[in-house]
């Protein structure tokens, strides 16, 4: 083992040991179907995508997880074996992971992901082979020696390194199939790592998709994958012609147990003897309880297990567990639809998802509505009915009132959601929703304002902006051409009722800031403000001036637009832009003086210099959400920061390197009131972190404390304390009155991790909880047992 390799191992072991502590407040929310990847531990079948892995426990019935949240280092897995009571993860960064199933611990190896050798790191299959695995990844061969948790070996199989992608042994050679074709070498050579010793064999140059050997056979399947592909027969003898012996159209995938061969089309699975005659083929999935087909095979891996049955990797179904008379059961995780969330939203104790939306150049691809929502612990996915036009959702946004959610699409208008079910479809042929192109009605940004009446941008049309009053009454507004937004992107009501729209994508880029005075009949008396839109004339009745997305101080423009915006409780405005943050305190007062100044936030360095710098200056800002405590959540191309209200102090900054978030792409953040959990949507699916703060209460009427009682050996290790208003003394004492412990709320909530002010472990017994609003006007007890 080189001496970088144990330096790693070091570090890695570390790394895992600090985040021990953070991991326990997050949770995963990926969505496993797509599923290609599959082994079987100790006859444990283990199937997963790039998100993580899933495992079904027969005997428990019992499905459980492994992904970044719990046990696993990274994300972007791309290959996985098992090696003994071993599972060992390859990922797309290089990143290597060795897990022990039955101890559920895990041993880390990031040499190659973290060396700049290589720029093709990814590991395409793993293969155990004697004492090791062997990697196939874009630049050559790692021999892995598991046991010890190290990089043994690095072999490159020519001068410049080609992707390899699959790694077999058969009479005394090992074989590398690559992109360009196959190459040998003598599998006991010492110095495989001069690519002198490898051999390039006389078979198709062709892509090599994997290798199988069945008795003292070997077999390569070289093609497309999902196309066409051949099966020929590999020999010592590196002169030898091809030797096709199979032909497939759907081909995904080959493996064997040794004596029997299993080609996996996406069609079907097809189990070969030893002498290639089809002994079986499995072609439907059926439920968990083998009720009915609940889709159409999407088969991607399948595996022989001890008792001769199947277990295969569905793309669609997740993990099938068959027989190999044709009938398959399957099991899948639930989650939402999709790790490709577009839109995102919380609302009373629920997580609403909204995904896949556009491309990233915002076109329509013609896939349906598709809302997910997390409600008492499960996932539900919500599927619109097919309208023959673009649906991909936009935006999603709820009625404080009545408790509706409604879902914007990019080309069938609008839905809304009761009961969890999609429901009342709102488009050009019963509202005022206009079409932009033949059937088109694209509708995205929307927002409710305090009296309950309903903003929607109805997107390329003259009358963009659309407002179905609380009384249920339709109407169109125009605030002037430059406002015929071919995408709107954010849209907000804050505390004074104005209205922020943002509008960054494609072409038209603009803020706009309107409020209706409380008269959605009538325009006479509204009154608006936007950035400068060269060209373009507006009413000069109701328009109030231009503003400048510059800080006022310095005069500079921060960023090329806005990208976001939000409001807290304070009625500052922020906006997040290309290049940082700007706010404002004007927006009470801006639509009737004409004047809006922003500025930067500057964050003291505190090292004795008296300078600062400002907040997140120069970077793309994706999102921007309130706690219930006025604190901000931002979401960047950089990780995840939460803020103080003022912004001068960041109080957490998350990334893939220090949380289990899966990407640092963070694209959009959603708070759960209820409990203040925060759900992070990034470019690789949406995790959640358990917030401490929640959506304050108006007044203190009751206090209540989870779980109750608790014990801290078996329960999250903290009480929480909810029911209070923002900033609340909270008290808590033993039975004889003496204080262990006090703080101040976060919003709605406190929490007590169960430590004395005066140090240690509190002992068992029964806690009583005072607490009292900021004036002391209001207050409330509450009490507890910790076991």
């Amino acid at each position: 083992m080189s001496h970088l390799t144990s330096s790693l191992c070091v570090i890695a072991t570390l790394t895992v040991l600090a985040q021990a502590p953070a991991r326990a407040q997050w949770t995963d929310h990926f969505c496993y179907s797509g599923s290609s990847l599959l082994t079987v531990v100790d006859d444990l079948p283990l199937c997963g995508s790039a998100a993580g892995l899933f495992y079904y426990d027969e005997a428990e019935s019992y499905i459980g997880r492994l992904n970044k949240v719990n046990h696993l280092s990274g994300a972007n897995v791309s290959a996985v074996t098992a090696f003994g009571q071993s599972l060992v993860v390859g990922y797309a960064d290089g990143n290597i992971d060795v897990v022990d199933m039955e101890n559920l611990t895990s041993q880390n190896i990031p040499e190659l992901k973290l060396t700049d050798v290589f720029t093709q790191k990814k590991i395409n299959s793993l293969t155990a082979n004697g004492s090791y695995v062997y990697a196939a990844f874009g630049s050559g061969i790692l021999q892995i020696s598991p046991s010890k948790s190290e990089i043994r070996s690095t072999w490159r199989i020519t001068s410049s390194g080609v992707n390899v992608k699959a790694v077999a042994f058969n009479d005394g050679l090992i074989y590398a199939g690559t992109d360009e074709g196959i190459y040998c070498a003598p599998a006991n050579s010492p110095i495989l790592e001069n690519y002198s010793k490898w051999t390039k064999m006389a078979l198709p140059e062709t892509n090599v998709l994997a290798m199988a050997t069945v008795g003292d056979k070997l077999y390569a399947a070289q093609g497309t994958d999902g196309g066409v592909c051949a099966v020929v027969r590999v020999t010592s003898d590196a002169t030898a012609p091809a030797d096709t012996v199979l032909n497939f159209t759907s081909f995904r995938h080959m493996t064997s147990d040794g004596s029997k061969l299993v080609v996996t089309g996406s069609g079907a699975v097809k189990v070969y003897d030893s002498n290639l005659n089809l002994i079986s083929t499995v072609t439907k999935v059926n439920s968990a309880d083998g009720a009915a087909v609940v889709s159409s095979p999407a088969y991607r891996t399948a595996l022989l297990r001890k008792d001769g049955s199947l277990a295969i990797a569905d793309a669609n179904a997740g993990l099938v567990l068959a027989t190999t008379k044709g009938v398959g059961r399957a099991y899948l995780p639930n989650g939402p639809a999709s790790n490709l969330v577009s839109c995102s939203l919380g609302y009373q104790g629920d997580i609403y998802l909204g995904g896949p939306g556009r491309t990233a150049s915002f076109n329509t691809q013609g896939r349906r509505t598709v809302v997910s929502c997390l409600h008492d612990g499960s996932w539900t996915v919500m599927t619109a009915p097919d309208t023959g036009v673009g649906q991909e959702p936009d935006y999603l946004a709820a009625n404080p009132k009545t408790g509706e959610v409604y879902v914007s699409t990019c080309g069938s208008g609008l839905y809304k959601i009761e009961n969890y079910q999609i429901g009342e479809r709102y488009y050009q042929s019963n509202t005022p929703l206009t079409e932009c192109f033949s059937r088109n009605v694209r509708v995205d940004g929307m927002c409710f304002d305090k009296a309950g009446n309903f903003y929607i941008q109805n997107l390329s049309v003259v009358e963009g902006i659309k407002i179905l009053s609380n009384d249920g009454e339709w109407f169109s507004y125009d605030y002037g051409p430059s406002y015929i937004a071919h995408s709107a992107m954010d849209m907000i009501a804050t505390p004074s009722n104005n209205i922020w729209l943002v509008s960054s994508r494609m072409d038209t880029q603009f803020t706009l800031v309107f409020n209706i005075n409380g008269t959605p009949e009538t325009q006479d008396d509204d009154s608006f403000m936007c950035t400068p839109q060269t060209g373009k004339e507006t009413p000069s009745d109701i328009f109030m001036g231009n503003f400048s997305l510059s800080d006022t101080y310095s005069g500079e423009a921060v960023g090329t637009r806005a990208t976001t915006v939000a409001c807290g409780a304070d009625g500052i405005v922020w906006l997040g832009t290309t290049a940082g943050i700007l706010t404002t305190k004007d927006d009470a007062t801006m639509l009737k003086t004409g004047q809006c100044d922003f500025y930067q936030i500057k964050v003291p360095r505190n090292d004795g210099t008296n300078l600062a710098d400002y907040l997140l200056e120069g970077q793309w800002i994706n999102d921007i959400e309130v706690d219930g405590a006025d604190r901000r959540w931002i979401a960047t191309e950089n990780g995840a920061y939460l803020v103080s209200a003022d912004g001068t102090q960041t109080i957490h900054h998350f990334t893939s390197s220090n949380s289990p978030l899966p990407s640092d792409n963070v694209t959009r953040i959603a708070i759960r009131p209820k409990d203040g959990e925060v759900f992070f949507v990034t470019s690789s699916g949406v995790v959640s972190y358990k917030g401490d703060a929640t959506q304050p209460s108006t007044k203190i009427e009751e206090v209540n404390v989870y779980p109750n009682p608790i014990s801290p050996s078996q329960g999250p290790g903290y009480v929480t304390i909810t029911g209070l208003e923002n900033n609340s003394s909270v008290f808590v004492t033993d039975v004889a009155g003496h204080r262990v412990f006090s703080t101040r709320s976060l919003g709605g909530s406190a929490r007590w991790d169960l430590t004395r002010e005066s140090g240690g472990r509190t002992a068992s017994g029964i806690y009583i909880v005072w607490v009292a609003n900021p004036d002391g006007s209001n207050s409330a007890v509450g009490k507890f047992l910790v076991k």
